[in-house]
């Protein structure tokens, strides 16, 4: 992952680097670059990011156990 993450920003450095670059593209690249980041959070902030997949990964638990306590409830009371 990291290595892809190193590709693309390196395309995105060599256009920006070309010397007949306009403006408007120049901001497109800067644009590009920014999601970049966003998209490989995870070279970037590795423990940052799966503090964050635990977090909710103990949400989803909560839920799960919650939803299941229901249903028994709801199931009882089922006529069909």
């Amino acid at each position: 992952m990291e290595r892809e993450y190193r590709g693309y920003l390196q395309v995105i450095a060599d256009e920006l680097s070309a010397p007949n670059l306009d403006d408007k593209r120049r901001q497109q690249l800067l644009v590009e670059r920014s999601k970049l980041d966003d998209q490989f959070h995870f070279v970037h902030d590795r423990q940052g990011t799966l503090q964050k997949v635990k977090v909710i990964g103990v949400g989803m638990r909560l839920a799960s156990r919650y939803l299941r306590k229901i249903n028994k409830y709801i199931n009882s009371f089922r006529l069909f």
